[in-house]
């Protein structure tokens, strides 16, 4: 995302997902399972996003199929929705 402050207006610009969350996706496939390949892709994907926002030592706290977005043609997603999110305290690192 991008982010601005012009006094007295803030402004964020973010990507726009138009492929639906996670649950909508999953849902959408039943009775059939997400394949092993594409299941991989989307593990990897939220791996690596919790990677960043740790090494940056923010914690998600919501973590959930609603805030994994999916892009335009399905094959990547993102995670979302930042408002339960916290500043990791050093006790915390440490445990």
């Amino acid at each position: 995302f991008i982010g601005a402050c012009l006094e007295p207006v803030m402004v964020v610009v973010t990507e726009l997902l138009v492929g639906g969350s996670l649950r909508k996706y999953l849902v959408s496939l039943r009775p059939r399972n997400l394949e092993p390949r594409v299941a991989v892709g989307f593990a990897l994907d939220i791996a690596r996003a919790m990677e960043c926002l740790h090494a940056h030592g923010i914690i998600h706290r919501d973590l959930k199929p609603e805030n994994l977005l999916l892009t335009a043609d399905q094959r990547t997603v993102k995670l979302v929705d930042l408002g339960l999110a916290r500043e990791e305290t050093l006790t915390e690192m440490m445990t």
